[in-house]
């Protein structure tokens, strides 16, 4: 028999806080919510101390209770400073200087936040709005149908998910709304998603027509002591039936602008060290023709990779040893986004990042809950969420160089409801899911080069689903 501190176990403080939920108190909620994130902490220090866990201790029923309350809230410009001064801190992949660089460049105005439900944040496509009200009238030129309508949209909202009485989010994402730009294209340098990062992360907000596309361009996790728990695929999946059902568009399109910090290691440790294998005859060609270069000898000329190590520079050899004894290496692009003559040659440069970029995807390869999957990290996160790759974006910033020579990448969550199957093809085979017209030029190219296939497989998408995002839940948010 145990005894009665053994007994209060995981069974018993998520009881607590779901009778808490159930009574709707507050106060009890907080008490309740707050020993069991302690209890989770708990869980977490007992697993790296020994290894293993008390039989009533329940680590996957402690995060599923937690991650059912967690409620998708918008951070706006009115929110106190105290929590943008957090966010602030917290955020990794698109600093901020400050709480008003935050405000400017990243939120929308409490009254234009999607997740009110007054009257005047109801948009046209519900029939008891004042919008369609005014709209069926056909009085779209008066000036109160102007005021309204301007009012509708935000092209900047932040959005988190919140413990139910915390103030700070536990996890939160940026996201660019932007009106149509013409029908979806397929992949590639023409493609219609909008992938200029500064569009979303430099320009300040502004009030726009419906949105046609919606584009996550940072995610962060905020809270320490939740540590361990996937709380980005809670949130974007929460956030993409909400924004479906907000924006009531067809033709909406939901993607990322990620970074792909793992490609300049590629192509340093692989595409520089195996002369032009990763070419065609007529690109090899056309390089020598107009650069007096073969492409590998060009691009190492304008695009320079090196090893780092906490942040200072080591040889490749040293690199290389480095990794041997596990310790962490990153390949950054030096120097300056080259600045060519002709249009000619930065076509031609274009063309190599978009086309080894690809490849990279395509055909490099990692052990990942014990299966080839992608190498980069964040290809990885988007794809086990039932995204696929749909463009190559090109930036110019200089953060964006050194990152990845200016290369960035729109995952699509353009899964049709109820129908993951991006997702179950990714973590059950290793199959990778890139758009058509991005995979039929990769494969033209590799026939060209007479290689093989990857051993893991890649599949087309075709871009025919564009405007039915639904991110699917996942079996295990515990890593």
């Amino acid at each position: 028999m145990k005894d009665s501190d053994e007994y209060y176990g995981s069974a018993e403080i998520i009881q607590s806080y779901k009778d808490a939920q159930k009574s709707g108190d507050a106060d009890s909620i907080k008490a309740t919510g707050m020993a069991l994130v302690e209890h989770y902490k708990e869980i977490r220090g007992l697993k790296k101390q020994q290894g293993k866990l008390p039989a009533y201790y329940h680590e996957a029923n402690v995060v599923d209770a937690l991650l059912d309350s967690m409620q998708l809230r918008e951070v706006t410009k009115e929110t106190p400073d105290a929590v943008l001064e957090t966010l602030v801190e917290c955020e990794r992949v698109h600093k901020m200087t400050d709480i008003d660089a935050l405000r400017e460049n990243r939120l929308a105005p409490a009254a234009y936040a999607t997740t009110k439900q007054t009257e005047l944040d109801t948009h046209p496509a519900e029939p008891n709005s004042v919008y369609s009200k005014i709209f069926r009238s056909g009085d779209t030129d008066a000036p109160h149908a102007a005021k309204i309508a301007s009012r509708s949209f935000y092209s900047k909202h932040a959005y988190g998910l919140f413990l139910p009485w915390e103030n700070t989010p536990s996890c939160i994402v940026y996201t660019g709304h932007v009106p149509a730009q013409g029908s979806i294209a397929p992949g590639g340098e023409n493609c219609a998603l909008p992938g200029k990062l500064s569009q979303f992360r430099d320009q300040l907000g502004k009030a726009i027509e419906r949105p046609a596309y919606v584009m996550f361009y940072s995610i962060s996790n905020i809270s320490q002591d939740l540590a361990g728990i996937r709380l980005g695929p809670v949130l974007l999946d929460k956030l993409a039936g909400h924004l479906q059902q907000h924006l009531r568009s067809d033709a909406l399109t939901l993607s990322t602008l990620s970074p792909i910090r793992s490609f300049p290691e590629w192509v340093a440790t692989t595409v520089y060290t195996e002369k032009d294998t990763r070419f065609t005859h007529d690109e090899v060609e056309k390089c020598q023709v107009l650069t007096g270069m073969t492409p590998v000898q060009w691009l190492k000329s304008v695009m320079p990779i090196e090893p780092f190590h906490r942040g200072k520079p080591v040889t490749s050899d040293e690199a290389a040893a480095l990794q041997r004894d596990g310790k962490a290496v990153t390949y950054q692009v030096v120097g300056s986004p080259p600045e060519f003559e002709s249009d000619v040659e930065q076509e031609l440069f274009d063309t190599f990042r978009r086309d080894l970029c690809v490849d990279y995807l395509a055909s490099a390869r990692k052990n990942r809950r014990g299966m080839d999957k992608v190498v980069d990290d964040t290809a990885d996160f988007h794809m086990s969420n039932g995204a696929y790759a749909g463009n190559i974006a090109l930036q110019s910033g200089d953060a964006e160089w050194r990152d990845a020579g200016g290369v960035m990448v729109n995952y699509v969550y353009d899964v049709p409801l109820a129908q993951p199957q991006y997702q179950k093809a990714y973590e059950k085979d290793g199959v990778i899911s890139i758009d058509s017209s991005l995979l039929t030029q990769w494969d033209e190219r590799r026939c060209q080069m007479n290689r093989a296939l990857p051993e893991t497989a890649v599949q087309s998408v075709e871009p025919i689903q564009h405007g039915r995002l639904a991110v699917p839940r996942y079996a295990s948010m515990v890593r």
